[in-house]
């Protein structure tokens, strides 16, 4: 029986580790969830690519990205039981020099999604939810590519940058 348990923890960490990309932190005095952009979850990924493929003929640029470019999870940030979308893609015009990258929220509005976010953040190594709210979202923590940590708040529709004490 102890052997039977030992490879079943052997096979399934691997699995865990690898697949578990949004990361509840109960306990933790502050952050609700994590998100770890290596992969992303395939549909949330396709929900991006499609967005951002409009985005880039709206706006006549040329569209040179592959799919596999876009990082995305779905995440509830207002707690409305449908799902947000937070990702990034990894592909220019969406890289910002040595301002990072730009990060997406995605809001299902109908049957479209819009992006309620404008800026900038070093995806790697993570984003983090945090347990508080403004105007009824989740604040979000990114690190920025000078490695400082930064806050974003939901306000007047959109997610930008807090710079008060959380």
């Amino acid at each position: 029986m102890k052997k039977l348990l030992i490879l079943l923890i052997t096979l399934l960490t691997p699995f865990e580790i690898a697949y578990g990309e949004v990361v509840r932190n109960y306990g933790h005095p502050t952050v609700y969830k994590t998100i770890y952009f290596k992969a992303g979850e395939k549909d949330a990924n396709k929900i991006l690519y499609e967005f951002a493929l409009q985005e880039m003929k709206d706006n006549n640029w040329p569209v040179a990205f592959q799919s596999n470019e876009a990082y995305a999870y779905k995440v509830d940030l207002n707690d409305d039981g449908i799902n947000e979308i937070i990702g990034v893609i990894c592909h220019l015009p969406y890289i910002i020099g040595s301002s990072g990258y730009d990060i997406f929220v995605l809001k299902l509005h109908g049957n479209n999604y819009r992006d309620i976010c404008s800026c900038a953040f070093w995806p790697f190594p993570s984003v983090r939810v945090l347990k508080k709210k403004a105007n009824g979202f989740h604040f979000l923590e990114i690190e920025s590519t000078d490695g400082q940590i930064r806050y974003l708040k939901y306000e007047n529709g959109k997610y930008d940058y807090y710079f008060d004490k959380l």
